[in-house]
């Protein structure tokens, strides 16, 4: 009985073997390893493609902000489209020549690797990619393409922009401001208040103070929390210190798109007690890649977990998809 077993035992061993070397020749065999066509069967492991990088182009260059809003002489505002321009020497001098978009992410050297290892220890996405992004960089419009016929008040109130901060990268947080001044038009911006919540890192003290001391000031200022306050107390501070008609809070590693500000005015100025929020779009930690969100909106449960809803909208009606919800 015993020896009955055993040999059983070896035969099954062998029949195995021969099996798994028949599969593995067939396996490798060219001629069979395109399955595609069958609906059932063989199937092809599919590589994902290396997902393309996008607008990651630096902005043209400034050209001088103009003399009597008593900023820097360095800027000046064009009035052919009231938007902030720079003249190329407001660029930092860490801001680089811009890399073509494959060598964002590329990593030459061990330096690199700890650079881009540190940056997602400290913040959880990659600095590295970003730093070498710079201050400015292009955004496609990612609003409805029936967003751009629509018109808007020729006098909307001005905005104080609060950004709050704490232990922020340098590189997201000078390219939320940059993006502001990209992109928001002159006539709608009174200031941008920068709080640091108590930060512990030293680029974010006398540094941050004296780069917008030369470049950015006194459009941009800086108030530094003598402790640390949390986000709530923390925008009530840069909102006792605002001077605008309405408060705009914004976090301080985002970026603005085309006409973000005038549609949210609108709607302030129609009624003064109104609380508006855009659309938020995406930015991918690992890529910085730019992404178009889904139109949704947040929430909360009823255990006080914030979450994301889809908007119910009447598809049908093409209007519905641009006009604001409630």
């Amino acid at each position: 009985m015993v020896r009955c077993k055993k040999k059983y035992l070896l035969n099954g061993c062998l029949l195995a073997i021969v099996t798994t070397t028949i599969t593995y020749i067939y396996s490798t065999n060219p001629d069979n390893q395109n399955h595609s066509n069958y609906q059932h069967g063989g199937h092809n492991r599919i590589v994902p493609k290396r997902r393309k990088f996008e607008n990651v182009v630096q902005n043209e260059p400034w050209t001088d902000l103009k003399e009597e809003t008593g900023l820097n002489s360095r800027y000046k505002v064009n009035n052919n489209h009231n938007k902030f321009v720079d003249n190329g020497e407001n660029r930092s001098k860490d801001n680089s020549a811009p890399l073509k978009e494959a060598e964002l992410g590329l990593i030459r050297t061990e330096e690199d690797r700890k650079l881009r290892e540190e940056g997602y220890r400290k913040h959880a996405f990659n600095e590295f990619i970003s730093s070498r992004i710079g201050n400015h960089r292009d955004i496609r419009d990612s609003r409805n393409s029936m967003c751009s016929s629509l018109s808007y008040p020729t006098t909307l109130p001005k905005t104080s922009i609060v950004i709050c901060f704490y232990n922020e990268a340098w590189s997201t947080l000078l390219r939320t401001v940059y993006s502001v001044l990209d992109r928001t038009p002159y006539s709608l911006l009174q200031e941008i208040i920068l709080v640091d919540d108590f930060s512990d890192r030293v680029d974010l003290k006398k540094q941050l103070d004296d780069y917008v001391g030369s470049n950015l000031a006194p459009l941009v200022r800086v108030i530094h929390n003598q402790k640390r306050e949390g986000l709530i107390r923390a925008r009530m501070v840069g909102a006792a210190n605002a001077t605008g008609q309405v408060l705009m809070f914004l976090d301080s590693h985002c970026e603005v798109n085309v006409k973000w500000l005038e549609p949210l005015l609108t709607e302030i100025q129609k009624d003064r007690t109104t609380v508006t929020v855009p659309i938020i779009d995406i930015i991918n930690a690992d890529t910085f890649e730019y992404t178009t969100s889904p139109l949704v909106k947040g929430g909360f449960n009823w255990g006080l977990h914030f979450k994301w809803d889809n908007m119910r909208l009447d598809y049908k009606n093409k209007q519905s998809l641009i006009r604001p919800v409630r």
